[in-house]
């Protein structure tokens, strides 16, 4: 619980940052991760989490930086 409490913000933050290099590192990590889960949260809190993460995966398809497009689609084919 501790280290999703310090993950979450910084990782789900940083997929939507102006800087193409930080969100395309951020993806790469959060498919490390993923899914992210509170392990202490409700199931209606860990569905609302997992759908910000996916509606994140989705926008991040449509980048407007062909690196961060690229990424995506190679970790939403694994």
């Amino acid at each position: 619980a501790m280290l999703f409490r310090l993950q979450e913000p910084v990782l789900l933050r940083a997929l939507q940052v102006a800087n193409s290099n930080v969100r395309r590192n951020a993806l790469l990590l959060l498919v490390d991760m993923f899914p992210l889960e509170n392990p202490v949260a409700s199931k209606e809190e860990k569905e609302t989490l997992l759908e910000r993460q996916f509606f994140l995966l989705e926008k991040l398809l449509m980048d407007p930086c062909p690196d961060v497009r690229t990424t995506a689609v190679e970790v939403c084919c694994r």
